[in-house]
Formats: C-alpha cells, structure tokens, sequence
C-alpha cells in the first residue's frame, strides 16, 4: 500500500508519444480513445499518454527511466524525436550516471543507468 501505482505523461499526440516510448523503452501501449492511452513498462508502475493536461518542460519533480546504456538511449532519443538536454552525467562511482531527455511532446524525463 501506499506506492506509486500509476503515472500520467502528458501528450500533445497520442500516437506520436506512444511510438516514441515503444522505440525507445519497448513499452507496450493500448489506445482507449483519442485522448489516453496506457502504457505498461517492463518494471515498476504503468501508467498512461493523456491529452487533458499540457506537456511539462520544467516539472517541479521529475522521474526516472532505468536504462542498460544512456549513450545508446540518447542515440535513438536524437532520432526519434526527441531532444537531449543534459548529457550523460556521472552522479558518483556509488550511484551510477543521469541524463535528461525531452520526449516527442516536449515533456522533461530524466535517465538513469548504474554503468
């Protein structure tokens, strides 16, 4: 109880949002309507692509996506539509490394690998 269990990015294009994500991450997607789509990742919260709220470019919190390789990711990040805007930063020898994307909508989502 108590856990995050679902999350919503937002969306300018359902389609556009759901194959980058599926490009990118390998998420699976399902369509409802022209107005959300669910998402399922392969671990952690699914969650869904919703058109009701406006993308966030400068979130007063962020999330991360664990990642095998950020160069890789930020390869298929650059051309997939999406834009990179930190590079892959090393956060300690203990914690691993971060980047930050934008994705197709415009939306700030942070990386993480350990490697």
């Amino acid at each position: 109880m108590h856990g995050i269990c679902h999350l919503e990015i937002p969306a300018h294009d359902l389609n556009r949002i759901q194959k980058f994500y599926h490009d990118i991450f390998g998420w699976d997607t399902h369509a409802f309507d022209e107005s959300y789509a669910l998402f399922k990742a392969p671990t952690g919260p699914g969650g869904g692509f919703s058109t009701y709220q406006k993308p966030v470019d400068n979130p007063g919190f962020n999330f991360y996506i664990e990642v095998e390789d950020i160069d890789a990711t930020l390869a298929k990040v650059k051309t997939s539509g999406g834009s990179v805007e930190k590079e892959k930063t090393q956060i300690s020898a203990e914690f691993g490394f971060m980047a930050f994307i934008k994705d197709s909508e415009g939306n700030m989502i942070g990386l993480w690998s350990a490697k």
